[in-house]
C-alpha cells in the first residue's frame, strides 16, 4: 500500500484509489476510478471522482495525485 501521495501518472488504473484535485473549491481527496473511455467516438481517459454521493466525470480539473485506499476495518476488533 502506498502512503505518501504519489504523482498520478504512477496511480494503478485497474481499482478505485484516492486523488488530489488541485483548484476544486475545497482542496480535498476524493475516491476515484480510472475511465477509459473506450466506448466514446473520441477516447479520452480521465480520472472520475466521486462526491457528494454521485460520480463527478470532469474531465478539465483531473487530479495530480494519488494515494490507495485505507483498508477495511476488521470485524470485532478494538
Amino acid at each position: 500500500m502506498t502512503y505518501e501521495p504519489q504523482p498520478i501518472d504512477t496511480a494503478p488504473k485497474d481499482r478505485r484509489i484516492l486523488v488530489w484535485v488541485p483548484g476544486r473549491s475545497r482542496n480535498q481527496w476524493y475516491i476515484a476510478q480510472y475511465n477509459d473511455d473506450r466506448y466514446s467516438k473520441k477516447p479520452r481517459p480521465y480520472w472520475a471522482w466521486e462526491g457528494w454521493f454521485r460520480v463527478t466525470d470532469v474531465r478539465a480539473n483531473q487530479p495530480t495525485l494519488w494515494l490507495d485506499l485505507p483498508a477495511a476495518p476488521i470485524e470485532g476488533a478494538a
